[in-house]
């Protein structure tokens, strides 16, 4: 994965070298706050169209939870939400109260 920088001072995850130009669809303004977990975690968003939790607080694609699978644990995705890189999409009510199950990445505006 690499990191496209513009003229304006925007950035965009690609997928190869830039050579290729199969560019990912998700720019991101500032990647400078962002650890590396998290570009992976937006990259495969961006990639699978979402994040979903799954039992044990796993993120992954969705579509059922995949044991050997790639997957980012709560406090990443929860990072992403806080930046306004993604935003909760889905919700579901447990023993403790609403709880996110669903994120994508936020539109770019």
């Amino acid at each position: 994965m690499y990191l496209l920088t513009y003229g304006d001072g925007s950035k965009q995850l690609i997928d190869r070298s830039p050579d290729s130009y199969e560019l990912r669809e998700c720019a991101i303004a500032d990647v400078s706050h962002l650890s590396r977990t998290m570009l992976d975690a937006v990259g495969y968003a961006a990639e699978h169209g979402a994040l979903c939790r799954y039992p044990g607080g796993f993120w992954q694609a969705p579509g059922g939870y995949q044991r050997w699978a790639k997957h980012f644990g709560t406090p990443t995705v929860e990072a992403l939400v806080t930046r306004g890189l993604a935003e909760y999409t889905e919700w579901r009510d447990g023993r403790n109260g609403r709880f996110p199950v669903r994120c994508e990445l936020a539109p770019n505006d």
